[in-house]
């Protein structure tokens, strides 16, 4: 449980840190940048840091389902090819 809500965590760090990035390229304004480096280096090393201690990433809500597919009858046996069609013969002239 604490595991996700760490990785919820620091995904929204990792995501205000990208946001950071993007605003100050468009502003051409790199005040913030140690800041914005900061948070994406929190952000990614928290999340992948709980996730190596917790397994957070293993526990998925709803748990993904796994199915085998089995045929409900036998394929059908493949039919023959069909021969080429046959050109008509052009009428030979008559001398």
């Amino acid at each position: 449980m604490i595991g996700s809500l760490m990785m919820c965590v620091s995904v929204v760090i990792l995501l205000i840190g990208m946001l950071a990035g993007i605003a100050m390229g468009i502003t051409q304004n790199f005040v913030l940048a140690p800041a914005h480096a900061h948070l994406n280096l929190v952000g990614g090393v928290v999340g992948m840091g709980v996730d190596a201690v917790t397994g957070a990433a293993l526990d998925h809500k709803p748990n993904p389902v796994e199915v085998t597919l089995q045929p409900t009858r036998p394929a059908a046996a493949p039919r023959p090819a069909k021969p080429p069609a046959r050109k008509p013969a052009k009428p030979q002239p008559q001398s």
